[in-house]
């Protein structure tokens, strides 16, 4: 029979960045949360170069030789010839600086800066900690909020605030960066810590190669990962609250530096490292000798 069982679902899959996700963040977690201070200094930069471009006005010269007493003139025009090459400065940089402004303003709410501040400002551990508790209160019953509110109205109500909570806390990665060379940070490394987990690894000159069980493990853990790139993260995050992944952890990254750590890890999950293969024929084009690798994980679901 097919399972008409409705899929956990914290809210819209929409993708919101920078201040539309810190405003998101702010209604999730019932406070307020601040922008970076970097993100209000060039914000003043900003205005400031506004207020020097308006202050651009000087003396007109016909008014000044109709109007002004004759001796006054050598010392106005000293003056307005200094203010004239101020103002021919400003004016010239004018574009090229409040567009570097504007950008470096940009760049504090799509990298570590914003991560980091916001991931300061908020209890993520508590938040987990009543989430996980809510979860195994509700058992099964956290697929149909019904009957998860007719079980327990209070681990219901905990359940969706605090998930709601963790659900888009992915929505701070920056789109694009890098640290060490690392690339975009993958989502599910805010949200889970991977426990030690032998490397699969094939001798090529004995014929070793990794067992059954430990290749499933890797593909259980894909599989889990899985969940936080293809909209499923609600489930996700509840699968492993409840214990249903062995070696997956929910525990928040508070920095963007550990995330990046972390998703270093998940790229070696299912990662075949072969040793000790043959030197290649020089004239067969075969793989060099030495370390190389190779994706294989089984899935989690064995076949019967």
């Amino acid at each position: 029979m097919a399972n008409n069982t409705p899929m956990i679902q914290f809210g819209k899959n929409t993708i919101e960045s920078g201040i539309k996700a810190v405003e998101y963040l702010q209604e999730a977690w019932d406070q307020e949360i601040t922008l970076p201070p970097e993100h209000s200094d060039f914000t003043d930069r900003i205005s400031k170069l506004e207020e020097l471009i308006q202050k651009q006005d000087g003396v007109d010269f016909t008014t000044m030789i109709t109007t002004a007493p004759v001796d006054e003139w050598e010392d106005t025009l000293e003056r307005e010839l200094q203010a004239s090459t101020r103002s021919d400065f400003i004016q010239r940089n004018y574009t090229k600086a409040r567009q570097t402004l504007t950008e470096a303003r940009a760049k504090t709410l799509n990298s570590a800066i914003l991560y980091d501040h916001v991931m300061a400002q908020i209890d993520a551990a508590g938040a987990v900690a009543a989430f996980t508790e809510a979860a195994l209160t509700l058992g099964e019953n956290v697929n149909d909020i019904q009957q998860a509110i007719d079980q327990a109205p209070a681990a219901a109500a905990e359940f969706r605030k605090n998930g709601r909570k963790l659900w888009k806390l992915h929505q701070l990665l920056p789109t694009s960066y890098s640290v060490n060379g690392t690339q975009i940070t993958h989502p599910a490394a805010i949200y889970l810590n991977v426990a030690d987990i032998e490397p699969l690894i094939r001798d090529m000159s004995q014929g070793y190669q990794y067992g059954d069980e430990l290749q499933y493990r890797h593909g259980a853990i894909a599989m889990a990962v899985e969940k936080f790139t293809t909209g499923t993260t609600s489930e996700g995050l509840t699968e492993v609250a409840q214990g249903k992944h062995p070696d997956l952890t929910l525990d928040i990254a508070t920095t963007l530096e550990q995330a990046q750590a972390r998703t270093r890890a998940l790229k070696t999950i299912g990662k075949v490292q072969r040793i000790n293969e043959k030197p290649a024929d020089a004239n067969g084009g075969h793989t060099p000798a030495g370390l190389s690798t190779e994706r294989h994980a089984k899935r989690a679901n064995k076949a019967s």
